[in-house]
């Protein structure tokens, strides 16, 4: 990957013959913020409380584009056309997601850093 340098990604490898996985998201902004969580940080994972189905007005979309997805109906395509739909949106539900993230800040945000890349 070719990422400017203030980026680093870290990735859990194999730990024997057998594979995992880590479910942890984690983004740090400057070890001052912190993001972190199990929810996955793409098109179509934006959710909130209420677990919404369809959006209620055309006119303000709570979830436009490709964050109104059901992978039960349509894998997403056309990821270089975020905005576009890829499910008809006045007839078929979105898929609810139900997961925990959390921002924390300061010397917490520092302790997230500390223990994601250098323990």
């Amino acid at each position: 990957m070719n990422l400017h340098p203030n980026i680093r990604v870290k990735r859990h490898g194999p730990i024997s013959k057998l594979t995992y996985s880590h479910h942890q998201k984690t983004i740090i902004v400057d070890q001052s913020t912190a993001f972190v969580g199990g929810l996955d940080l793409c098109f179509g994972r934006y959710d909130d409380s209420n677990h919404t189905l369809v959006d209620d007005c055309h006119l303000k979309l709570k979830f436009p584009g490709k964050d109104y997805y059901n992978p039960r109906i349509k894998p997403l395509n056309f990821l270089f056309e975020p905005f576009a739909d890829s499910i008809d949106r006045t007839t078929l539900p979105r898929m609810p997601w139900h997961d925990v993230h959390l921002s924390v800040t300061g010397e917490a945000a520092h302790d997230v850093a500390w223990s994601e890349f250098y323990e």
